[in-house]
């Protein structure tokens, strides 16, 4: 009956979950959000992946319908436990012959609410990460052939940079000019990469493997083909087996002293800015507007926001989906124990007229056991389970968010699902005590 009742309860209440998350989210999308500025970032708040929400009901009704069969085809065959006090041996031994519902009820809650805690949890730290991380924007300016120090000293004036990194990038791609001419281009490398121990070359020196049509003697010329700094005049002072016969092939071996000078003096092609939330839209128009249009501008803020908003949504979609799914939960275990109080309302009536009192009668279905148990183990599970995913992933202890709010949302679930299990019995117990 219990798997009959989900079976066809747990799809209808899926349904009307997603259903009733998408229209209110897409209502609220439309007239508060669709003409703003933010739109496409505030929309992935509202938007909601098929998939990941199929992988999400998929997820709670596998587990669900885990539980609840091994709640049903455990052994219902217990030896009877002897009491210790004369006072307990009639409420255990009503428990043993009238078999509440309370494990299967707890099989039904317990694995629901643990796992929206778990993902309720994990999904809550990836936010707090992505909103962190969206409050200092990042942007980038570039260009392959380098900024200039006007550039640079104007970006770094703009209110609201508060952090500039300037990044240099050496390129060894140069051109050379030969005595005769000729026009070639190489890679210019260290010579002591070849010839490690031997006395380093001059500064105006140099060695290459050229083809042999060019001259040992005279003076080559040599300058960057990213950026042109100057001609650099060297002699060719000795030559290495080219590798083939093309000019693409060469490789121009300086001193390191030339090199250092050449890697210090290479052009910034890229400034990393870091600003806030409130200053980027109008720092990257202002770049933009006045630095030249062949600059490449990258602004990863408005991905920050967007990665943000998403894990906003999902929150929502995740405590849209419990808070139906635990409604269709608890009318189970509203229905069951109700008919299980039913069941027993002939004896609890003859028990009360012999002269016990409702609180007596009450103590014969110890329901607020199960109570206790739905309300704190979930919370058990799920910190036990994020903390070894948190120690495994991370390597440190910790990985349960608690604070105040957090605290007081815990504090409402566990007192809902509490209330779920007393609730029914007390009405049930009070209305066949009231007809007497």
């Amino acid at each position: 009956m219990f798997l009959a009742e989900l079976a066809v309860l747990f799809p209808l209440a899926a349904g009307c979950a997603v259903g009733i998350s998408y229209g209110v989210m897409r209502t609220l999308y439309r007239q508060f959000f669709e003409q703003t500025t933010n739109a496409d970032v505030v929309w992935r708040v509202f938007y909601m992946n098929p998939k990941n929400t199929a992988l999400q009901i998929g997820f709670y009704l596998l587990v669900c319908l885990g539980a609840l069969t091994v709640a049903l085809l455990r052994k219902s065959g217990r030896k009877p436990v002897k009491a210790k006090k004369r006072a307990a041996t009639f409420p255990r031994l009503w428990v043993q012959q009238t078999r509440p519902p309370f494990v299967q009820c707890l099989f039904i809650l317990i694995p629901l609410v643990t796992v929206f805690v778990v993902m309720f949890n994990l999904r809550l730290r990836a936010y707090s990460y992505s909103l962190e991380a969206a409050q200092s924007v990042e942007m980038s300016v570039q260009w392959i052939n380098g900024l200039t120090q006007a550039d640079i000293d104007f970006i770094a004036a703009q209110p609201g940079v508060r952090h500039m990194e300037p990044i240099q990038k050496f390129s060894s791609s140069y051109a050379v000019t030969a005595p005769d001419g000729r026009y070639l281009h190489g890679n210019v490398r260290r010579y002591q990469d070849i010839a490690p121990g031997q006395p380093d070359l001059e500064k105006d020196q140099f060695a290459a493997n050229f083809p042999e049509k060019y001259p040992m003697e005279g003076t080559y010329r040599i300058y960057s083909q990213v950026r042109y700094q100057g001609q650099i005049s060297l002699t060719m002072v000795k030559r290495l087996t080219p590798a083939v016969d093309m000019p693409e092939a060469a490789d121009i071996y300086i001193s390191s002293a030339l090199m250092d000078e050449l890697e210090a003096t290479a052009p910034i092609t890229r400034v990393n800015i870091t600003t806030t939330q409130q200053y980027a839209p109008v720092l990257e128009n202002t770049l933009r507007q006045n630095l030249p249009a062949n600059y490449v501008f990258t602004n990863t803020g408005s991905q920050d926001l967007a990665f943000a908003a998403v894990n906003e949504g999902e929150l929502w979609l995740i405590s849209w989906i419990f808070c139906v799914l635990s409604l269709v939960a608890m009318q189970i275990v509203w229905v069951q124990l109700s008919a299980y109080v039913r069941e027993c309302g002939p004896m609890l009536r003859t028990v009360y007229q012999l002269g016990a009192s409702r609180r007596q009668v009450s103590q014969l279905i110890p329901v607020w056991r199960a109570a206790i148990a739905a309300a704190t183990v979930p919370f058990f599970l799920a910190v036990v389970y994020t903390c070894v995913r948190y120690r495994i992933l991370v390597g440190r202890t910790g990985g349960f968010l608690v604070s105040l709010p957090l605290i007081g949302i815990y504090a409402l679930i566990a007192a809902i699902v509490a209330l779920s299990f007393l609730l029914p019995v007390k009405c049930t117990l009070r209305k066949i005590l009231d007809d007497l």
